[in-house]
């Protein structure tokens, strides 16, 4: 409880240095690209629905880098929303957290934004939550969700044993190894989502690999990784809409951006 409470007083007095500092750089990532996709949209007060939100970082993003462009951002996550509600308390954005089990119903509204980052591997059935997700989207809306490239899982297996290995049941674990943009196109056609483009992050290594598979880390161990990481990832931006031959191999993460595929033209 007492690093809890460090820990927030630190994320209010230094902000997002401190987050780097102590966050794992996938995260920021993400997170990067996140604000620049809402960016490109060119809009103010956009609704968003961040599916399995975790430590809501997103939102700290957008205070950070774009409040202006959010009026409204709800965080949905199977834990517990206390320790946020007191986490974000002071963020100007008007927020809010609920505790969902995502294969449960569950509806919040249209949302012009639903950003669903590093979830779908983790649920066996991906067409139920894309469908899902799909029905919380405004028809000039935009889904963006991000999973692990499955080339790239694949093909640093060869150097990392273990590293496919999946849980045959949803038990917190991934169930598949991630998606192809083929297989993430052809998801999207199932649900009635047009694919609108795609991106790849984090660019990877097999050491990078093997650190991450760490189970416990030490607190310096991760400190060191992540100071790292500010300054090797300085020039490594995610790439949109690259060639997969290029790029699926040698990324970490695929993300897809969908369009609702019956919005009024």
């Amino acid at each position: 409880m007492h690093m809890y409470v460090a820990d927030n007083f630190a994320i209010k007095a230094v902000g997002l240095p401190w987050l780097q500092l102590t966050r794992d750089a996938y995260i920021h990532e993400r997170c990067a690209y996140l604000i620049d996709c809402v960016s490109r949209l060119g809009r103010t007060g956009l609704r968003v629905l961040d599916v399995g939100c975790g430590s809501a970082t997103a939102l700290f993003y957008f205070h950070s880098n774009a409040k202006q462009a959010v009026g409204r951002y709800v965080g949905i996550d199977m834990l517990s929303p206390e320790r946020l509600r007191v986490r974000y308390k002071d963020i100007a954005i008007p927020h809010e957290f609920y505790q969902v089990h995502l294969d449960e119903e569950w509806n919040y509204g249209e949302f012009d934004v639903v950003w669903c980052a590093e979830v779908i591997e983790h649920i066996l059935d991906d067409r139920k939550l894309l469908r899902k997700l799909r029905s919380q989207l405004h028809p000039r809306g935009v889904l963006i969700v991000t999973t692990p490239s499955k080339v790239f899982v694949e093909s640093m297996a060869r150097s990392v044993p273990g590293y496919e290995a999946v849980s045959t049941t949803q038990d917190g674990g991934h169930v598949r190894t991630g998606y192809d943009l083929d297989m993430l196109r052809a998801l999207g056609d199932d649900c009635s989502l047009t694919l609108e483009s795609h991106a790849w992050l984090m660019p990877g290594t097999a050491p990078d690999v093997r650190w991450h598979l760490n189970p416990t880390p030490s607190p310096v161990g991760s400190l060191a990784r992540n100071i790292r990481d500010i300054f090797a990832r300085r020039n490594a931006d995610f790439v949109t809409n690259g060639d997969p031959d290029l790029y699926a191999h040698r990324y970490m993460t695929i993300s897809a951006t969908f369009s609702n595929g019956n919005r009024p033209g």
